[in-house]
C-alpha cells in the first residue's frame, strides 16, 4: 500500500477528508465539462488536484463514482443558490423574471458539461444522471411553483394551478436551453428575451398585460 494512503487514513480529519473529497469533485468536474468524460483519466484528475493517484484512488474507487458524485455536488450548490434566490425580499413577478435571467447563465456555466454527459448518455451511470437530474427539477419545480402560487395571490399573475404552470415554465425554458446547447439556436440576448416576454406575456393578468418588465 502506497505511503501516500496511510497517511491519509491515519492523519487526516473529517473535515479535511470533507474538504479535499469536495476540492477533488471540482477539480474533476471542471476537467470532465472541459475535455469530456472520456478523454480525461484518474491520473489527470489526481495531478490536477496536486494528490497522489492512490490517495485520489482511497475517495474514490473508480472514475464512475466520481463522475456521479461531483455531478450531485455541483447539482447541490445549483439547489443552495436557489435556496438563496427564493429568499429575496421581492416581488414575484421580479422573482420570475431573475429565474429567466438564469438561462443565459446556466447556458454559458453548464454547456460544456452537458456535451459530457451526453457522452456517457446510455451507458451504466445513465440512472445515476437520471436520478441526479430528477432532483434538481424537483427543487426548482418547487420554487417555481411557489412564485407562482404567490404571484396569483398578490393579482399579479392570471389564476391557474401553480404547480401546472411551473411545469410549463420550466418545459419552456428548457426547451430554449436544449435548443442552444443542440445547436438549434444561439444564446444571443434577443433569443432570451423573446423567451422571456412570452412567459411574462402568458402569465400576466390582462390589468397586467402592459406592466413593464423590469430590468437589470
Amino acid at each position: 500500500m502506497r505511503g501516500d494512503v496511510i497517511y491519509e487514513r491515519i492523519a487526516i480529519t473529517k473535515e479535511d477528508k470533507e474538504y479535499k473529497s469536495n476540492r477533488i469533485k471540482k477539480v474533476a468536474l471542471n476537467l470532465f465539462a472541459k475535455h469530456g468524460y472520456h478523454q480525461i483519466t484518474m491520473s489527470e484528475i489526481a495531478s490536477a488536484a496536486c494528490i497522489g493517484r492512490g490517495t485520489l484512488y482511497w475517495y474514490f474507487d473508480s472514475k464512475e463514482k466520481l463522475f456521479i458524485e461531483a455531478l450531485n455536488n455541483e447539482i447541490d450548490q445549483m439547489i443552495a443558490e436557489s435556496k438563496e434566490f427564493a429568499a429575496q425580499d421581492i416581488s414575484p413577478q421580479d422573482k420570475l423574471y431573475l429565474a429567466m435571467e438564469e438561462l443565459p447563465r446556466g447556458l454559458d456555466k453548464y454547456s460544456n458539461l452537458m456535451h459530457s454527459l451526453l457522452q456517457v448518455w446510455g451507458g451504466d451511470m445513465q440512472k445515476e444522471i437520471i436520478k441526479a437530474g430528477e432532483r434538481l427539477n424537483k427543487y426548482d419545480h418547487t420554487i417555481l411553483t411557489e412564485i407562482v402560487k404567490e404571484g396569483i395571490e398578490q393579482k399579479l399573475f392570471r389564476p391557474a394551478n401553480p404547480s401546472k404552470v411551473a411545469a410549463v415554465l420550466m418545459a419552456i425554458s428548457d426547451g430554449a436551453y436544449y435548443h442552444c446547447l443542440l445547436g438549434f439556436a444561439k444564446a444571443d440576448p434577443g433569443y432570451i428575451e423573446a423567451t422571456r416576454d412570452i412567459i411574462f406575456q402568458g402569465i400576466l393578468c390582462k390589468e397586467h398585460a402592459n406592466l413593464k418588465i423590469p430590468k437589470k
